[in-house]
This record gives structure tokens, C-alpha cells and sequence, in this order.
């Protein structure tokens, strides 16, 4: 019976341990992750970073009262903004630095190399604040006032994007 109940109890412990285990791994799978790319996109990254390092791509910028780009396209951008934007909370904003959650689309640009149309590149930003030379929560207003800045790149189809990686977010003060 005693060897019974140590067996049980081993047992009871390893469950134990495994579970600990694989709340770990939960929790480490839910970390703010900023690209999505599926194998499938992957050809298109590839063609997209050729094309910018060998700087065959022509940005057109679209001007936000045309309607060269539809309102779906438009709010899955905006979407895509905003989820780009959730990472800074693991990276610019692990320092001296606060933004409000609104996140705002400041310019949206078409990607073409030669007759290829690459996707666009979307840059975005919110209202930010320097905290190394003050104190938050005593009074905001001594903060340095700007805005956090970043830029990504989405596939044509919407389903697939990645950060420039020549514009990381960084503080752009006012």
C-alpha cells in the first residue's frame, strides 16, 4: 500500500511539473510577435527585400482623400497598424518612453518593381512621451512630447507583412 501511494504521489508530481512545463510554453507562445508570414509568403519577403536593398522599388504615395486604395484594403491596413504597433510594448516602450494605445495610420505607399506590384508599405504612429528626464506620474506635461514612429511592409493579398527594418519604431519628438 506504501509503495502504492509513493507511486501515485511521483505520479502526482510529474503531472505537476508538466503542467508548470506547458503554462510556460503557453505563455511564452502569446508574447507580442510583429510579422506574419506563412511559408507561402515567404517567396514574397524574399522578392520584396531583393527589390529594397537593390532599390528597384518605386514608392507612390497615396494621397488619404483619393480613392486609389477601397475602404476594405484601407481598414485591413489600419488593423495591420495596429497589431504592428502591440510589439512596442516588448521593445521602445521596455524604456524611457510611454504612448497612448491610439494608433494612426500616417501614410500608406504602393510597392512597384518594374511591373510587379510588391504590396505597400504603411507607416504608423502614437502620441509618445520621453520619461528619462522627469517624473510620469507627478506631471506629465515636463515629459517630452512626440510620437512613437514605425514602418511595415504588407503583401499585396493583405494575409502577410514584416517591419522595415530601416524604420524600427523609434521617438520622433515634437
Amino acid at each position: 500500500m506504501k509503495h502504492a501511494f509513493q507511486i501515485t504521489k511521483s505520479l502526482f508530481a510529474l503531472a505537476a511539473f508538466v503542467l508548470v512545463i506547458a503554462t510556460g510554453m503557453v505563455s511564452f507562445a502569446s508574447t507580442a510577435r510583429a510579422d506574419q508570414v506563412g511559408p507561402d509568403a515567404r517567396a514574397w519577403v524574399d522578392a520584396l527585400r531583393q527589390a529594397v536593398r537593390a532599390g528597384t522599388v518605386q514608392n507612390e504615395v497615396v494621397d488619404p482623400v483619393s480613392n486609389i486604395i477601397d475602404r476594405h484594403t484601407r481598414g485591413v491596413l489600419d488593423e495591420i497598424s495596429y497589431d504592428q504597433a502591440q510589439i512596442w510594448a516588448d521593445t521602445i516602450l521596455e524604456g524611457e518612453y510611454v504612448a497612448e494605445p491610439e494608433v494612426r495610420v500616417d501614410s500608406i505607399e504602393l510597392l512597384q518593381s518594374g511591373d510587379r506590384f510588391l504590396g505597400y508599405r504603411v507607416t504608423y504612429s502614437s502620441v509618445a512621451f520621453d520619461i528619462s528626464e522627469c517624473n510620469p506620474q507627478r506631471d506629465m506635461s515636463l515629459c517630452r512630447a512626440g510620437r512613437i514612429q514605425e514602418s511595415s511592409y504588407v503583401s499585396p493579398d493583405l494575409q502577410a507583412w514584416v517591419r522595415d527594418d530601416r524604420d524600427y519604431a523609434d521617438f520622433v519628438a515634437d
